[in-house]
């Protein structure tokens, strides 16, 4: 099987039982050297036609941020049943695409200093902020589609992104009314808090009920003011489980 670009450019991928790192119902996910390939079961493009489009994969794919996947294109799987001679652009489909591959951290980040979650929701922030602007809106952010690596919390699944589809990709900053902004901002700020919650609930241990108690001090609260007590509370202890150890 050979795999082409957008721009008809043959690209080699491992692709094979022993590479696949991850899977679902529409997708395998493979690693093929220091790329993470996604590959969509062949109905899921029918089944479920939002799962990428070239518009929402341009629009996401323009997100710089440490903790969010770098995306570098979209994908077409050519086999023996396509002809190799004569594709033309018109003929591109969306069967996938590539990405930065990100390994896995296998150190509890309740136990590393505090910094680390610090400084990932400092940098959590600046991406609800980039996201707001741009019209995208997370969506079941959860632990299975989040990667922990040394330094950071990566968000690895843009299929469960929306894009707001009034805003033309040139006039990104202008067309988005700002009302609509302010409410992508808030709720991607409260999938954020709950991301947070959700980590530090699954690497608690024993502290878990400790973790829910804390975190059910927000309900009803600005997430946004919630993210900012968050860090404040990190910043008066070394490690993070160190805060529920003491409640």
């Amino acid at each position: 099987m050979e795999f082409y670009t957008r721009d008809l450019k043959k690209i080699e991928l491992d692709i094979s039982r022993q590479s696949i790192i991850g899977n679902g119902c529409f997708s395998d996910v493979y690693r093929s050297d220091d790329i993470a390939v996604k590959l969509y079961a062949d109905y899921a493009n029918w089944t479920k036609p939002t799962l990428m489009t070239e518009q929402k994969f341009d629009r996401i794919s323009s997100v710089k941020s440490d903790n969010f996947i770098e995306l570098y294109d979209l994908i077409m799987k050519v086999d023996d049943n396509t002809p190799k001679n004569g594709i033309w652009r018109k003929d591109f489909r969306i069967d996938g695409y590539t990405a930065r591959y990100y390994l896995q951290d296998s150190d509890n980040p309740m136990y590393k200093p505090s910094s680390y979650f610090i400084s990932n929701i400092t940098g959590l922030q600046a991406l609800i902020n980039e996201l707001s602007i741009k019209g995208i809106k997370l969506n079941d952010v959860d632990i299975p589609n989040t990667i922990l690596t040394e330094d950071n919390i990566v968000i690895i699944d843009p299929d469960l992104c929306d894009i707001s589809l009034d805003m033309s990709d040139r006039f990104t900053l202008t067309v988005l009314a700002l009302e609509d902004r302010k409410k992508i901002k808030l709720s991607n700020a409260y999938e954020i808090l709950w991301l947070i919650r959700l980590l530090m609930y699954e690497y608690s241990g024993e502290l878990k009920e400790d973790v829910l108690k804390y975190f059910n001090q927000f309900n009803g609260n600005n997430t946004i003011d919630s993210l900012e007590q968050v860090k404040k509370d990190l910043s008066r202890v070394k490690k993070p489980i160190e805060m529920f150890e003491r409640r």
